[in-house]
């Protein structure tokens, strides 16, 4: 048996502008997807199977030569499997060139409706197993920049930026002292990347300015170790965002009564968002369960620290 594992990721900072050359904060999660292969005398072709809790939510027969779906139930899209293989096959045409018979799971440690990876640590297992290098892969079935696909390979926090074809990625020691100050909530809605990417591409075209203004924040928000200042970065960070975007962030919109900050994590109006609180835990989780969100990690709950790398 095969098995590859992959890190769940949170972009911090330089959403859609990391489209445009900015510098971005990304972080691994403690969180992540194992894929594990290996052959079997019952199925022929590839059986598929991903699971979430020990509950299937994914489960598909490809036929091992056309990667047709010959079965497919559960959630997400099927074609897209489809896609991913015929891409795989593209980069390395020995792959599976054995007839095998084989049957892939992949265990996710989070739901796949959270937004943390579930494509970006799935592409990253698929081109272990095919030896081939995740980002080219990456970059026949996505638009986005492959922050993602680097912090899925990475121990540790990173600064990512695209600078034509060429990516620059440094990792970073991004571990806030101030850790028990900051908050992970899921807003209760998947936001679809590819579609915010399609768009923003499509509408949005910010300013030499704008995106210089953001890798600023981005070398300054890493190395801060106070609170006060962090939220203030966030906070400015967020008023760049909504002028580029005309989009209104989340807590001008939905929480502004919160004695706090609140910052969108990715694509804006789904998914995750930062909270910076200076009060404890039990008001944090009461005033957002208030507002019908249950899913909230504490930072370090999450986000890889020094004691988990």
């Amino acid at each position: 048996m095969n098995r590859f594992y992959s890190s769940g990721k949170l972009l911090i900072t330089g959403e859609y502008l990391v489209l445009n050359g900015a510098k971005a904060l990304a972080v691994p999660l403690i969180k992540g997807q194992e894929m594990q292969v290996f052959i079997n005398g019952q199925t022929e072709g590839i059986c598929w199977e991903s699971f979430y809790q020990d509950k299937m939510w994914m489960k598909a027969i490809i036929d091992p030569e056309t990667f047709e779906l010959e079965q497919y139930s559960g959630e997400g899209d099927g074609n897209y499997l489809k896609r991913l293989f015929l891409a795989v096959k593209e980069l390395n045409p020995d792959f599976l060139n054995e007839k095998k018979p084989f049957t892939v799971v992949n265990k996710l440690d989070f739901s796949p409706d959270w937004g943390l990876g579930s494509s970006s640590s799935l592409i990253s297992n698929l081109s272990f197993w095919a030896e081939i290098n995740p980002f080219v892969l990456n970059g026949k079935v996505s638009k986005g920049s492959g922050y993602d696909i680097a912090t899925a390979r990475s121990k540790t926090p990173i600064l990512y930026r695209v600078d034509g074809d060429e990516r620059i990625i440094n990792p970073v020691d991004f571990y806030p002292s101030f850790s028990d100050h900051l908050f992970l909530v899921w807003l209760g809605n998947k936001k679809g990347t590819e579609q915010s990417v399609n768009w923003y591409r499509k509408y949005i075209r910010p300013t030499k300015k704008q995106i210089r203004n953001i890798t600023n924040l981005t070398n300054e928000i890493w190395q801060t170790d106070n609170s006060e200042r962090f939220g203030e970065i966030l906070k400015e960070h967020n008023s760049i965002m909504e002028e580029i975007l005309h989009i209104t962030s989340v807590q001008n919109l939905y929480f502004n009564d919160f004695e706090g900050v609140i910052k969108p994590l990715g694509a804006w109006g789904g998914d995750f968002i930062l909270v910076v609180a200076s009060f404890g835990e039990h008001r944090v989780k009461s005033y957002f369960q208030h507002k019908g969100l249950s899913v909230i990690f504490k930072w370090d709950e999450l986000v890889k620290g020094k004691e988990t790398v």
